[in-house]
């Protein structure tokens, strides 16, 4: 990963950032443009399936997920429906906590 998205995340995303997966990714593509939102499914490696949304370089070629801790477990899939900006809010079971 580029270390300046790392570096990114790790000052600016909390330890649990659950229920943020929107609101922090619009914020970290306003200070990486060349990121691309997405929005869609994700598959957790034991199984679990919950909608959400990350961001991923303009080739597709690498995700970076600043809030991926919010599972507790690595993802094992991501399946975009919806991408740059067409999903403005989370839709991922939150009902709106943390914005």
């Amino acid at each position: 990963m580029n270390p300046n998205y790392r570096k990114w995340i790790k000052d600016n995303v909390p330890a649990f950032p659950s229920c943020l997966c929107t609101p922090i990714s619009l914020t970290m593509r306003a200070a990486f443009p060349e990121l691309v939102l997405m929005s869609g499914d994700i598959t957790t490696a034991s199984g679990q399936v919950y909608e959400h949304t990350w961001l991923q370089t303009e080739d597709g070629s690498f995700i970076v997920d600043p809030t991926v801790a919010q599972f507790g477990e690595k993802v094992a899939e991501y399946a975009a429906t919806l991408h740059d900006g067409t999903d403005p809010d989370c839709e991922c079971g939150c009902q709106g906590e943390g914005r």
